[in-house]
């Protein structure tokens, strides 16, 4: 337990999350590893301090690995609508759904843990940047919105000469998904 304890102080430090917005059920964390089951105990949904990343409810968002055929459940995302997932072992990814790229990030669990607050891995440099240029703007995302391009990825669009909007992320990825 103190491992747990300790990823998650390293955690703390490096994301510097929100106060909790809002505690997650540990009923419908299902399979999850016990070290991620502690980790939602003490973090629960909350965002980065910058609100580039936000701890996301798996429950809330199951119907990612649905829409896009994916077994893994979804632990955090960015502003833009990219995730990071964790499978049954604890083994921790990253998901891109405009490329539907699901990418291994960390292959322990309480590393995934520690992984999930480094930057280095988390943080595209174009999107952090449209990112503090939206929220400089007033735009800001919420817990089910992102910021979405027009036109998507899929469609020609790219991350540097798409329109940015604040949009659904569910509708937003649903739209991705149809076009992938």
């Amino acid at each position: 337990m103190d491992r747990v304890i300790e990823a998650c102080d390293i955690f703390r430090e490096s994301f510097q999350p929100s106060k909790p917005i809002k505690p997650v059920d540990p009923s419908k964390l299902g399979k999850l590893p016990k070290e991620w089951r502690v980790f939602y105990d003490t973090f629960g949904v909350a965002k980065r301090k910058d609100g580039f990343i936000w701890i996301v409810d798996p429950s809330d968002y199951d119907w990612l690995g649905q829409l896009f055929a994916l077994d893994v459940m979804p632990v955090a995302r960015n502003s833009f609508g990219d995730f990071f997932c964790l499978n049954e072992q604890g083994r921790l990814f990253s998901f891109l759904p405009e490329y539907r790229q699901l990418d291994e990030l960390s292959n322990h669990t309480l590393m995934s843990i520690v992984t999930l607050s480094e930057k280095e891995l988390t943080d595209d440099t174009t999107l952090l940047r449209s990112h503090k240029a939206e929220v400089k703007a007033g735009n800001i995302t919420d817990y089910d919105t992102c910021y979405c391009l027009k036109p998507i990825i899929p469609l020609g669009g790219s991350e540097t000469t798409s329109q940015i909007y604040l949009g659904d992320i569910k509708a937003y990825l649903e739209l991705i998904a149809q076009s992938t």
